[in-house]
């Protein structure tokens, strides 16, 4: 009987470790997601949807507007969606009014077209936003990273009296003094024909997903751990869950037009970069392989 007892116990203790590790395994998105929830539910913030016609926002918030200090609104980069500011509000005061938004295309706001994926497309959903929820009824400070930056430089340049303050976070479509083979990679993508050549912002294999990160960073992390293999037929987890992250045309359709286009909206989006003001900061990552950035129009760091 006690021993009975004995194995029954180590059996409940077991069964959570191994969901976790079937989960990390098979379901990494899964976990994910609920961590993020966890987080999101410790900060005190709350998910909401906002509609501008027929168009949906998803987007947290926390705090109420028009206390000491502007309102916040964060923009991420391509690819990624409002959880990834987590760790950055965790860090601000709590009575802060924060608010992260969905970029259009991106996890819980409205896919639609390519219109809406370019820079300027962007800048323009975004301004709906804004009024939708209200931030223009008192100037806010605005915060953007990757491409929610180039986004985030042009919305200062076309509306700057909506804003008190700009923060650009190693923002896309700023000029450099020799261009990188990151976008070298991307002017041979939009002058190939090819239109199921891979796209090194859309990894779909550990290895693609490797050749990302020497792409992109300076100093890229070592590639994570190829794990089990898939069974005969089927891809590994890690590659399903690459698939899963990054399938089907929407993709390849955002990537295109908000990052993989160089040579109309990067070099555009880097004129209105310079026209955003003295108000605005730009925050650079070090060891950038191709030296400093510039504006046209001049600007600091």
């Amino acid at each position: 009987m006690e021993y009975r007892s004995l194995m029954l116990t180590g059996g409940v203790l077991l069964l959570p470790v191994l969901v976790f590790v079937t989960s990390l395994l098979f379901w990494p998105g899964v976990l994910l997601k609920a961590y993020n929830w966890y987080w999101r539910r410790r900060l005190g913030l709350v998910v909401r949807y906002t509609y501008s016609g027929s168009y949906r926002f998803c987007y947290f918030s926390r705090g109420t507007p028009g206390g000491a200090t502007p309102s916040l609104l964060l923009l991420h980069g391509f690819s990624a969606n409002k959880d990834m500011w987590l760790p950055v509000i965790n860090f601000l005061p709590k009575e802060q009014h924060v608010v992260c938004v969905d970029m259009p295309g991106h996890d819980g706001t409205s896919r639609t077209g390519a219109e809406d994926y370019s820079i300027q497309g962007q800048v323009s959903r975004i301004h709906q936003f804004v009024q939708s929820v209200g931030l223009r009824d008192r100037p806010f400070h605005l915060v953007g990273t990757s491409m929610g930056g180039n986004v985030a430089g042009v919305y200062a340049a076309r509306y700057p009296s909506d804003l008190s303050s700009l923060t650009l976070v190693c923002p896309a479509g700023l000029v450099y003094p020799t261009e990188s083979k990151f976008i070298t990679r991307l002017r041979e993508l939009e002058q190939s024909a090819n239109q199921e050549e891979s796209i090194p912002l859309i990894p779909t294999t550990p290895q693609e997903l490797e050749d990302m990160l020497k792409l992109c960073l300076p100093h890229p992390p070592p590639p994570p751990s190829t794990g089990p293999a898939g069974s005969p037929g089927q891809p590994a987890p890690q590659q399903r869950f690459l698939q899963g992250s990054f399938h089907g045309d929407r993709w390849r359709e955002v990537s295109s037009f908000a990052a993989g286009s160089p040579s109309s909206d990067h070099s555009t989006s880097a004129g209105h970069l310079g026209e955003a003001g003295p108000g605005a900061r730009r925050l650079w990552s070090g060891g950038h392989p191709d030296g400093a950035a510039s504006l046209p129009g001049g600007g600091g760091g």
